[in-house]
């Protein structure tokens, strides 16, 4: 859901999934290497603020996951820095023109890491399993469709219903479609992958995973680049450093304290209000990422009244946007880092259509339409936790808001596991505030699928919108239908109400070169001087 100092994940359990620890570990300074004049350390210290349940990447959606795979597993496609799908173990790909049959061509002399070369058969039993751990996934490609291998380096499928967005969705971060050997997948068979498991093709491999205190990686030599481009997260992967080391650290007075001291080079996703003493340190620089977004999600089942529209448009009207996000993420030292905006995707991203509101800050408008459904002061049931700072700030906003409008709000704050269980619970709750990363496309975006997280959206014109817009010709062509009909009408029914983006905030050692994060951090391409 978050990628901060409170990092939430993408499907409403993952967070859950994050084990908060301290850090104990000794840090390794390594060897040096000398390149031009230029003695480069062959280790990276990095402080990451949470330690994953699991470095499985297809059985959770926690960004934490996903996060530390992607430095080890690639997919057949990675997404560009324009937020489009381009390939990176397959070659190159055909489709049917209904969108049904697709081909996919593979990269030859890739190797895992146990110095096997990939083939079809692993490719195919890789995306099979992703199928069956992915529940968004399971929205597009039915029950028993496969993926096969059709030689050593072609992979089909053929669908019943049309997927043209199937790209997108393999190369999205989170529950993301790792290629793995076929004999790792046969052998975990439904389990979740054990640590020496965790076979990839990318530049980093796993080595040693310290419960509670750090994950090294080392560089996979016999990685080899198919290009010498990076662009966003495809591209060349190539790796500089030998030994990654990524310490749980929990506390992000003690990330940045580290950081000050030289403990560790990178610190990720430090509080705001560390920004002032961030910008302020010597040979340290402040990066920002805007990646995450923080909703309002109402319960669209049948046994909350957030199951008529009407309810979820007088939300609409009865909040405001601005002053919601700067309660939750305050401007501090004239440094703003939230932008309000109802949309689903970011402003760089190839699906942003920058539309107006339906639905905007009217308060009036909520009070007379609150009296044309004879609301009759039952409070509505809104969940929260103080784990996050975001969401509780932000619902103390909301509820002041929804009090003026006239509506009774009873506030319940809850444990972050025990809020997680209830939002799995049709009638336990009307709204909550929560916080995702921006999806990738929209048929990845759990908050507008047919599923039992994110609200329990279900609505059948949707559900025919979207298989429509799999089913025409082009990327173009679908960004436009998403933009002049799927928008609208998500708007006008109002299944979510997206309140703005926020940055996530990393402090980097001078010393360290190439760190770029995108959705998140990104280690290869770096170098630290000593």
């Amino acid at each position: 859901m978050k990628r901060m100092n409170v990092f939430f994940a993408v499907c409403i359990i993952a967070t859950a999934e994050f084990m908060f620890v301290g850090c104990g570990a000794k840090k390794e300074t390594g060897n040096a290497q000398t390149e031009k004049n230029v003695v480069y350390k062959d280790t990276l210290n990095v402080a990451y603020n949470a330690q994953p349940a699991t470095f499985d990447p297809m059985v959770t959606g926690a960004s934490a996951t996903a996060e530390f795979c992607r430095l080890v597993f690639e997919s057949l496609f990675e997404m560009d820095s324009n937020g489009d799908p381009k390939p990176q173990l397959c070659e190159s790909y055909t489709k049917s023109d209904d969108n049904k049959d697709w081909t996919f061509n593979l990269r030859k002399g890739v190797l895992f890491h146990n110095g096997q070369e990939m083939k079809a058969v692993d490719v195919a039993a890789s995306l099979n399993r992703w199928i069956k751990k992915n529940t968004i996934i399971q929205r597009s490609i039915k029950d028993g469709e496969q993926f096969k291998a059709d030689g050593d380096y072609t992979v089909r499928i053929k669908l019943d219903n049309p997927c043209l967005l199937l790209p997108y969705m393999i190369a999205q971060f989170s529950q993301f479609a790792a290629v793995l050997p076929a004999s790792v997948i046969k052998e975990a068979g439904d389990k979740t992958l054990k640590f020496d498991q965790l076979i990839g093709t990318g530049s980093f491999k796993f080595v040693e995973w310290s419960v509670d205190h750090y994950v090294k990686l080392e560089r996979f030599d016999g990685y080899k680049p198919f290009t010498k481009e990076r662009d966003g997260a495809w591209g060349d992967r190539t790796a500089y450093v030998k030994t990654v080391n990524l310490y749980f650290v929990s506390d992000p007075q003690t990330r940045i304290n580290g950081l000050e001291t030289g403990e560790y080079d990178i610190a990720t996703y430090l509080g705001l209000n560390d920004v002032p003493r961030l910008k302020a340190m010597k040979d340290v620089t402040m990066m920002a990422e805007t990646c995450n977004m923080l909703t309002i999600t109402m319960n669209k089942s049948k046994d909350s009244i957030m199951h008529n529209v009407k309810w979820r448009q007088i939300i609409g009207y009865a909040v405001n946007l601005d002053d919601i996000m700067e309660g939750a993420v305050p401007t501090i030292d004239g440094y703003k880092a939230y932008t309000a905006s109802p949309e689903y995707f970011k402003s760089d991203s190839p699906w942003y259509s920058g539309a107006k509101q339906t639905i905007s800050y009217n308060p009036e408008k909520a009070k007379e339409m609150l009296k044309e459904i004879g609301y009759d002061g039952t409070p509505l049931k809104m969940l929260t936790t103080e784990v996050y700072p975001e969401l509780y700030n932000s619902t103390l906003v909301m509820k002041q808001q929804l009090e003026s409008a006239g509506i009774n709000v009873d506030l319940e704050l809850l444990d972050w596991g025990t809020m997680l269980t209830r939002l799995g619970q049709t009638t336990t709750f009307d709204l909550y505030p929560m916080g995702y990363p921006f999806a990738d496309n929209p048929a990845s975006n759990m908050t507008l699928m047919k599923t039992n997280a994110a609200g329990f959206t279900n609505d059948p014109h949707l559900n025919d919108l979207m298989i429509q817009m799999q089913s025409l010709k082009s990327f173009d062509a679908a960004k436009d239908f998403w933009r002049t009909t799927i928008e609208p009408y998500c708007a006008e029914q109002v299944f979510i109400i997206n309140l703005g983006s926020y940055d996530s905030v990393y402090g980097v050692s001078s010393k360290v070169t190439g760190f770029k994060p995108y959705f998140g951090m990104m280690l290869w391409g770096v170098k630290v001087t000593r």
